[in-house]
């Protein structure tokens, strides 16, 4: 009985075990997972000079501050019609993006869900580009594969432009939290088992997932626990 009871034991904690969550972070470079539109796209970064002043020759970059930047990618959009669209299967979805204080008012829009993110708020202290977290979702089932739209919606009342431009459409990349039950990532993104979206795994360009999860790791140690317990 003592075995039998083990033995049920350890069937048990694998099923919690296998159904860990992981966080997949996609970069925008990821164009087998990302649709873009509206002349949204990978964009230049402004390279800067030990002084942190922009070097010449770098018509159109943007500029990120502080040095060395958050990022070395995103993709940005002029346009008033510039769009990110994804599909991806999980429970919550974080969103990062350049923002500064003339941001634009985004549409973040899942499976026809609308939710109204104001840009220009969030970056409001920052009047060269920096990263932010432009929107976070949970709760969501993580058993349906979601679809996401990102848009721009118009030019934010909080606007610190002294013109009556809309401001950049930006991504840097998303993230969104999987259970191995209902993985949907490929080998363009990158995962971690950590619950905190700035703790996945990154290595700049998306271009490849851990290979070991939480649950490859722990399996062996619970075995030999209770085989020699």
């Amino acid at each position: 009985m003592k075995s039998l009871h083990k033995v049920l034991s350890f069937i048990t904690l694998c099923s919690v075990v296998s159904a860990q969550t992981f966080n997949v972070t996609v970069n925008e470079t990821d164009t087998s997972q990302i649709t873009f539109g509206g002349g949204a796209g990978d964009a230049l970064l402004c390279k800067v000079d030990e002084e942190g002043n922009v070097v010449g020759g770098q018509p159109g970059c943007y500029n990120v501050q502080p040095q060395p930047p958050c990022t070395e990618f995103a993709a940005m959009g002029q346009q008033n019609t510039s769009f990110a669209s994804w599909k991806f299967k999980g429970s919550a979805l974080y969103i990062t993006s350049l923002l500064n204080d003339v941001s634009p008012l985004f549409n973040v829009d899942i499976d026809g869900n609308i939710s109204e993110v104001d840009g220009a708020q969030i970056g409001r202290d920052s009047k060269p580009f920096t990263c932010f977290n432009l929107f976070l979702t949970e709760g969501l089932d993580s058993n349906v594969e979601h679809t996401v739209n990102l848009t721009v919606k118009g030019r934010s009342p909080n606007s610190q432009s002294s013109t009556d431009e809309t401001g950049s459409f930006s991504l840097i990349s998303y993230t969104y939290t999987a259970s191995n039950n209902s993985v949907s990532t490929s080998t363009n993104s990158s995962a971690s088992n950590s619950t905190n979206p700035s703790g996945s795994s990154d290595n700049g360009n998306g271009s490849e997932r851990l290979r070991i999860t939480q649950s490859s790791l722990l399996l062996p140690v619970l075995a030999l626990y209770f085989w020699f317990s």
